[in-house]
């Protein structure tokens, strides 16, 4: 949590307009080096530096590397027959909203760079990539994704990794949600 002074000038920004690349750099710096007292708790420090480090990055390509601007592959939800997005439901039920802010600004870091390479994203089989993340408390997540026909990134399957391998039940299962998107593609 970010101290009620520099909230109240964070929302300011906000209200400013500040939601273009620029803006964004200028708020993730201006909130990172404000003098708060919570800066230096290490949670907040880490926070800062995501938030920092992904706005310097879709600076950086978008406006050096990109002939195209924005986002290069848009992210979609896999959905089932019966109407469940299963990344959608994994990540709400994920126990801290900083685990979700860190997998959401990967699953963008790729959106706004495709094609990356490590250490933001992997190819795994059959097509199928995945988004890495490093959560607090040393673990690891991955989101699953493929490229559609359409141009787009399906997240296809979400997970906290606990071994060094990916789960052969993980891939499978990315590989069934493929499929089936590929089936009733809309």
């Amino acid at each position: 949590m970010h101290c009620p002074y520099w909230v109240a000038h964070w929302k300011e920004l906000c209200r400013s307009g500040c939601d273009n690349l620029l803006g964004d750099l200028f708020t993730a710096c201006f909130i990172s080096w404000g003098p708060c007292p919570c800066w230096f708790r290490p949670d907040v420090i880490e926070r800062k530096i995501d938030v920092l480090r992904s706005a310097v990055y879709r600076l950086w390509y978008t406006v050096v590397v990109s002939e195209n601007p924005g986002k290069r592959v848009p992210a979609i939800f896999f959905r089932t027959e019966a109407g469940g997005e299963p990344v959608r439901e994994w990540l709400k039920r994920l126990p801290w909203q900083d685990d979700r802010r860190r997998i959401g600004y990967d699953v963008q870091t790729v959106e706004f760079g495709w094609p990356l390479g490590m250490p933001a994203c992997r190819p795994l089989r059959d097509g199928i990539y995945e988004v890495r993340t490093e959560l607090t408390q040393k673990r690891i997540a991955r989101v699953l994704f493929y490229i559609d026909k359409l141009g787009r990134m399906v997240l296809l399957h979400g997970f906290i990794k606990k071994t060094r391998r990916t789960p052969a039940a993980d891939l499978n299962l990315a590989r069934n949600n493929k499929r089936q998107h590929e089936r009733g593609l809309p």
